[in-house]
């Protein structure tokens, strides 16, 4: 049986879960015997059953020195399980670039070496450069999740690939069913993030502030109970909505006209984020960052608008043409439920398999026929 031994450490770059969860869901489905190792407590991965799991102790401590003797000793005890595990004709499949003492036990071992990068800093530090050269030096291929993480990082290995993520089989078999118009409910504008500063939640705050007659709803993902220390949000405003993602998450895109992301891309070039299709199967309208991977997964204008998150008054005004133009808005919102049909989990799964198969392939060449996007050109993914 194919054997893969997955690594899935913990980083500072909080690189989603559930992409790293439904590849190795996609390699059971395939045949493929799967051994996970992970930092990460069992609540956070819905990995299948059928994936053996082995925990790398990972102590939380505030303390310097502590911090870099645990590290330390983390990395030891996964260079040695992987030493331990892996065989020549195994995969040895790491989530992102950190833990690169995996990749070197099993180069040791004369087993192949996958990466999974979904994120990148936009200024490396020395740490992140000495990630990336390791990377080059251990990588047999290296999987990115959009195709400008791919050029801006511009490594040589030789075999790279670009896959999407997709939304879930169980969020679109969960999904309600979508409206293309919004004239039944108040205008709402949703932004699903985590608790960072670069995320462009102060950005957001004074969007709710500039624009009174809209509801806006911010999702935090992570660090909830830091809400309250977290200065921007320390505003009330009576159209400003605050919550944590909860088990009913999908009610968020149902109830959503607008999805936003408004990453500041000086601080942080947003690779991909599934919430962007999400809406987009809910037929809703999105407004992303002008840079970054977030580009190629929509044509501006036809799925919504790309501009910088800066650009407040601007963003402002197309919110008002949405909530305005009901034509105009019904006209968009279709085109995302069509576009979005695009992005399968069926086509994720064959594309991840096959990959582990050793076959090399041109990745969603027809998005370039439908809107030319020069990111997905196949000079670009191959």
């Amino acid at each position: 049986m194919k054997r893969v031994i997955a690594v899935k450490i913990s980083n500072k770059y909080g690189e989603d879960a559930e992409i790293f969860n439904q590849s190795l869901i996609s390699l059971v489905k395939d045949g493929f015997h799967v051994d996970l190792i992970t930092s990460e407590p069992s609540n956070t991965l819905r990995f299948s059953d059928k994936v053996k799991k082995h925990l790398v102790r990972n102590h939380q401590t505030n303390n310097g020195f502590l911090k870099v003797i645990y590290y330390l000793i983390s990395q030891l005890q996964l260079f040695f399980m992987v030493l331990k595990m892996s065989k020549p004709g195994d995969t040895v499949y790491v989530s992102s670039t950190s833990p690169f003492i995996a990749a070197l036990a099993a180069k040791i071992n004369s087993a192949k070496v996958f990466y999974h990068i979904q994120n990148t800093p936009v200024h490396p530090d020395l740490k992140d450069k000495f990630l990336i050269y390791m990377t080059n030096i251990t990588a047999n291929h290296v999987i990115f999740t959009s195709a400008s993480l791919k050029l801006r990082l511009n490594l040589t290995v030789k075999k790279q690939t670009v896959i999407y993520h997709t939304p879930s089989a169980d969020f679109i078999r969960n999904r309600i069913a979508p409206e293309t118009n919004y004239t039944n409910k108040p205008f709402a504008v949703v932004m699903i993030t985590p608790l960072k500063a670069y995320k462009g939640i102060a950005e957001f705050v004074k969007l709710a502030k500039q624009l009174p007659d809209m509801l806006f709803e911010l999702v935090i993902t992570s660090d909830f109970d830091q809400v309250k220390n977290f200065e921007p949000l320390n505003t009330k405003l009576p159209n400003l909505y605050i919550f944590n993602k909860t088990a009913n998450f999908q009610s968020f895109f149902d109830l959503a006209s607008v999805v936003i992301n408004l990453s500041d891309t000086d601080q942080y070039l947003e690779s991909f984020d599934v919430n962007i299709l999400r809406a987009m199967y809910y037929g809703k309208p999105v407004i992303v960052p002008e840079h970054g991977g977030l580009i190629e997964l929509i044509n501006p204008k036809k799925h919504g608008i790309a501009m910088d998150s800066k650009n407040l008054d601007v963003i402002a005004h197309a919110l008002r043409v949405l909530s305005t133009d009901q034509l105009l808005y019904n006209q968009i919102s279709t085109a995302c439920l069509k576009h979005a049909a695009l992005f399968t989990p069926d086509r994720f799964n064959k594309q991840i398999s096959s990959l582990f198969n050793g076959h090399m392939q041109v990745v969603y060449s027809n998005l370039d026929q439908l809107f030319g996007n020069k990111f997905l050109s196949t000079a670009s993914l191959n």
